[in-house]
């Protein structure tokens, strides 16, 4: 593999991963969006005057767990986010642009060589045009690469966030269940 195919190469991976990574935030987003409504609706249940008269610690206990929950949401989502923005990516120049630069090249050294009349205009133009373009498909991977590690260390970190939220959120429903079977244990008390 010569120079010129790894780092064309090189480059257009870089491109295919920038679009996988937008691809992948897909599935945090809408795990965070269901998170987010089973948070509210085990929220829903809390009553104020249960908490304000202090006798059932089960409260407390799910509104902590909620609010980490949320906590672990709100990081994850500004590491999806910040997983998204911000990134400036290289790109070669379009073809024409190309083809104006290899004809100024020849025009280059056209006046060079009508001077000196040892070697073949076209043939210098030719070898200075893939030296740019190898050095322009360099650059540009690296540049790239440096953004996708970028982007998939956020992303990393945002799944992880999300992660805790989930087990959070389990936990405040073991602590709902809970709340709900003391209720209900209570009223049976009250009923008997």
């Amino acid at each position: 593999m010569d120079r010129y195919q790894f780092s064309e190469k090189h480059y257009f991976f870089e491109h295919a991963r920038n679009e996988g990574l937008l691809r992948a935030i897909n599935l945090p987003i809408a795990v965070l969006t269901i998170v987010a409504s089973a948070l509210l609706w085990l929220g829903s249940d809390i009553q104020l005057h249960d908490i304000l008269s202090g006798k059932d610690i089960s409260e407390y206990v799910l509104i902590l767990l909620i609010s980490l929950s949320y906590i672990s949401m709100s990081f994850s989502a500004y590491y999806l986010i910040r997983s998204q923005i911000a990134y400036k990516y290289a790109h070669i120049a379009s073809p024409q642009k190309m083809e104006e630069f290899f004809a100024k090249l020849v025009d280059f050294y056209d006046q060079e060589e009508s001077a000196e009349q040892q070697t073949d205009p076209r043939s210098n133009a030719t070898q200075e045009f893939e030296r740019e373009l190898i050095l322009a498909y360099a650059n540009g991977a690296h540049v790239n690469k440096l953004n996708n590690d970028k982007k998939s260390g956020f992303l990393s970190s945002a799944k992880v966030c999300m992660l805790v939220s989930l087990v959070f959120m389990v936990l405040s429903a073991l602590a709902h269940l809970a709340t709900l079977v003391m209720k209900i244990s209570e009223t049976k008390f009250f009923l008997i």
